[in-house]
């Protein structure tokens, strides 16, 4: 909307300008004054000059109007918090890169930059190259621009923390909203600096919903489907997870979380690094109480975070069940699948 009245300004300006030229040129006619006057052919250049600049205007007009990207205007914020969400997959230069923004609080999107590509799709967690910071939105109303302000706090070079380059504790990523007939997508651009080259990332496409399409009708007959062995990562460390049916009703599990693993595919007995709690099963989402932790064997107190936790579940055609657990102050990101027919 302001770029259209910022148009509509200049374009009753420049007529304006036209008229008051024209206005001018019967006034030295009539006036006989001894003042050297314009000839017609100067005056009729500066009119011809005025009408392709006018021109000009309506073409950018109607470029803008037909535009695929989305302006600063044209998105609320709310849409904006929900569609940077996810993870970003391009190059770095010639090299891949990742990028995973997290759901923000009080507007700060924790940010992790992965090294030749993403967790399972490129980057390679033996070698563990990668940043960890903080990123913010920016935007100007008056040009439709918008931008994260990244700034990253940590680096990590095959799992070993090393000092952040002055180049990357503090640089911008300019954000494009593109309209598409299955939705928005969404880029992030930033220049070259002195440690990186341009970068430029896209959203990764969300599964097909017919994929996913039996989460949101999973009935009580089929809730027994749920329970299994779960395997998976917290972040860019191993994780397993059981459930087993309650006997204290239908739709009620007993949870144990598993450091570095399942039993026997991972996770170390004699470290014995678990958690143990409920949940019950309601709306494809899992509402779990962890009550318990083991580290070494010893029962310690459960962090504050992981009192409560809200996964989110998704079951494939192929009977595949996907759990996601949100980033918390003591947890990274979790991403658990128990196979189709795993029980």
């Amino acid at each position: 909307m302001l770029k259209q009245i910022g148009t509509w300004k200049l374009r009753w300006n420049i007529l304006a300008f036209v008229a008051v030229l024209f206005l001018g040129v019967t006034t030295l006619t009539d006036a006989k004054e001894k003042k050297p006057k314009k000839s017609a052919t100067e005056i009729q250049a500066k009119i011809d000059k005025l009408q392709i600049q006018l021109q000009k205007v309506k073409e950018t007009e109607k470029e803008t109007l037909l535009s695929p990207w989305l302006a600063v205007t044209e998105v609320s914020p709310a849409r904006i918090k929900m569609l940077l969400v996810g993870r970003y997959l391009g190059t770095e230069g010639d090299d891949k890169i990742g990028i995973v923004l997290e759901q923000p609080k009080d507007e700060v999107y924790p940010i992790t930059i992965y090294e030749d590509g993403l967790p399972e799709n490129g980057y390679d967690p033996a070698d563990d190259n990668k940043y960890v910071g903080i990123a913010t939105i920016g935007s100007n109303e008056d040009n439709g621009q918008m931008w994260l302000n990244i700034a990253l706090k940590q680096k990590f070079d095959e799992a070993r923390e090393e000092r952040v380059e002055p180049a990357l504790r503090e640089f911008k990523a300019a954000i494009e909203l593109k309209k598409k007939k299955d939705g928005v997508t969404v880029s992030l651009t930033a220049l070259k600096n002195k440690e990186w080259d341009a970068i430029r990332v896209s959203k990764e496409k969300s599964a097909p919903s017919k994929t996913t399409s039996t989460s949101v009708s999973v009935s009580p007959p089929n809730i027994g489907s749920l329970a299994g062995s779960y395997s998976g990562r917290e972040g860019d460390d191993k994780l397993g997870l059981v459930l087993t049916p309650s006997k204290n009703g239908e739709g009620e599990y007993d949870v144990v979380f598993y450091e570095d693993g399942l039993p026997g595919a991972g996770h170390d007995p004699k470290d014995d690094d678990r958690y143990e709690g409920t949940a019950t099963f309601k709306n494809n989402q899992f509402e779990i109480q962890l009550t318990k932790k083991f580290d070494e064997g010893k029962e310690e107190r459960v962090e504050k975070s992981l009192h409560k936790i809200t996964a989110t579940v998704n079951i494939g055609q192929e009977g595949n069940v996907k759990i996601e657990i949100p980033k918390s102050i003591e947890w990274d990101s979790v991403h658990l699948t128990k196979p189709g027919g795993n029980q």
